[in-house]
C-alpha cells in the first residue's frame, strides 16, 4: 500500500512540476512579445474587448481593404515570397486605433515546396481617416505554416 502511495506521490509532483513550468513558459512568452511588440494571435485573440468587426458599413469595409493591402504590400517588400490565396481575410478591433487582419497565403517550405500558411498582420490606424493607406502603420506581421 505504501508503493501506491508513493507512485502517486511522485505522479503528482511531477504534474505539478509540469503544469509550473508550463505557466512559467506561457508568461515568458507574453512578456517577450510585448517587450519586442512582435505579434502573438493566441494572446491577441484572447483578449478582454476583442471584437470580430462584421459591418455593413462600406466606409468601414473598404477602409479594412485598404489596411490588407498595406500588409500584402508591406509583404511584397519581404525577402521571403508569399502568394496569397485570395483576396479574402478577417478582421478583429482590438481598440485605440489597432487592428489585426488574418489572411492565407502560400510560401516555401524548408524544401521549397509550397505550403499553407496562416497570415497575421497588426496595424495601428493613425489618422481617423481610414481610406487613405498613408493612415495605416503595420506594427507587425506573423506567418505560421498549417
Amino acid at each position: 500500500m505504501k508503493t501506491q502511495a508513493n507512485k502517486l506521490n511522485s505522479f503528482l509532483f511531477k504534474l505539478i512540476k509540469l503544469v509550473g513550468f508550463v505557466s512559467i513558459a506561457y508568461l515568458a512568452n507574453l512578456f517577450v512579445t510585448e517587450w519586442f511588440g512582435g505579434v502573438n494571435p493566441l494572446i491577441e485573440f484572447s483578449s478582454v474587448g476583442l471584437s470580430k468587426i462584421e459591418s455593413t458599413d462600406s466606409k468601414n469595409r473598404i477602409g479594412l481593404g485598404v489596411a490588407y493591402h498595406v500588409c500584402k504590400d508591406n509583404l511584397s517588400h519581404s525577402s521571403d515570397p508569399y502568394e496569397f490565396v485570395d483576396e479574402s481575410y478577417q478582421a478583429w478591433n482590438l481598440s485605440g486605433g489597432r487592428f489585426l487582419i488574418q489572411t492565407r497565403v502560400y510560401t516555401s517550405s524548408d524544401s521549397g515546396l509550397p505550403v499553407a500558411a496562416n497570415l497575421i498582420c497588426r496595424l495601428l490606424k493613425t489618422e481617423d481617416e481610414e481610406l487613405l493607406a498613408t493612415n495605416w502603420r503595420v506594427q507587425g506581421i506573423q506567418v505560421n505554416i498549417l
